[in-house]
């Protein structure tokens, strides 16, 4: 559930292949970013995904904290693969 206590719903152009397409890519990053960043618009509304620093603003967040403390290990736990660090990569140039 969500803040709002319903159960998300999936746009209806979005398909379950959009999702396996991610976690099957070779880029394990993919998996991290998108978990984390479910993850920090959940604890927090304002945040811009698009700012994982904590000193790219006001709005920022820190991806790199939750990467390495919840998703990693999360991600070992239940052994799915994941990069173990260039979750930040992903956001290269954006």
């Amino acid at each position: 559930m969500f803040i709002s206590g319903q159960d998300p719903q999936l746009a209806s152009d979005t398909q379950s292949t959009d999702f396996d397409a991610i976690f099957n890519s070779a880029t394990q990053a993919y998996r991290e970013v998108l978990i984390g960043c479910l993850l920090a618009r959940h604890q927090d509304q304002s945040i811009n995904l698009r700012q994982p620093y904590v000193n790219l603003g006001e709005h920022a967040f820190n991806g790199r904290t939750s990467d390495e403390r919840v998703i990693n290990p999360f991600l070992y736990e239940k052994r799915i693969p994941n990069s173990c660090g260039p979750y930040l990569s992903v956001f290269a140039g954006l």
